[in-house]
C-alpha cells in the first residue's frame, strides 16, 4: 500500500525501466525500477534467475529521491498475484519450512480450488518458519517462488 492505495491502482502511471545485467555463474540478473514522478519514490526489484534450478529470488529496495517525505508505504508483499486458468485446479508444490520439528521442510502438494486464497508467510520472524515454496516439473502446478531472508 502506498498512500492508502494498492499498487494496482497507480503503478501504470509510474515510470518503468527494465535492465538486464551480466549473467553470473549462477544465473542472470534483471532489475526493474518503478519511479513515481509525483513524489520521487523509486522501487527497485533486483531479480536473479538461476541456471541450474527452476527458481528465482528477488529483493525490493525503496528509495526516496525527493527532499520531502513520501506518502506512507505499508503492507509490502513479496508476491501478491491472481492466477486464472480455464484448465481446472492448480497444484501448489511447496514445503513446510522449519520450526525445529520432525517434519521440517516436508513436501506438500496442495490442491488450489477455484476462488481459493492461499497466503504463504513465515511466522516468528524467521524466513522459513512453517512455509517454504518449491518448484515442480508438473506443467499443471502452480509454482510460487519467494525470496528468502
Amino acid at each position: 500500500m502506498y498512500d492508502g492505495r494498492p499498487s494496482s491502482r497507480f503503478i501504470a502511471n509510474w515510470i518503468f525501466s527494465p535492465e538486464e545485467r551480466r549473467s553470473s555463474d549462477i544465473g542472470s540478473e534483471r532489475i526493474y525500477t518503478y519511479a513515481d514522478p509525483a513524489t520521487g519514490l523509486r522501487v527497485r526489484c533486483e531479480l536473479i534467475s538461476f541456471e541450474d534450478f527452476p527458481a528465482i529470488e528477488w529483493v525490493l529496495r525503496f528509495r526516496n529521491d525527493a527532499k520531502a517525505d513520501t506518502p506512507i508505504i505499508e503492507d509490502v508483499q513479496s508476491l501478491d498475484i491472481d492466477i486464472t486458468s480455464g484448465q481446472g485446479d492448480f497444484i501448489l508444490h511447496r514445503a513446510l519450512g522449519s520450526d525445529a520439528r520432525k517434519d521440517d521442510f516436508a513436501p506438500i502438494n496442495e490442491h488450489i480450488l477455484p476462488n481459493m486464497q492461499v497466503r504463504l508467510a513465515p511466522i516468528g520472524g524467521r524466513s522459513s518458519n512453517r512455509t517454504r515454496c518449491l518448484s515442480s516439473e508438473d506443467p499443471n502446478a502452480l509454482n510460487e517462488r519467494r525470496a528468502s531472508g
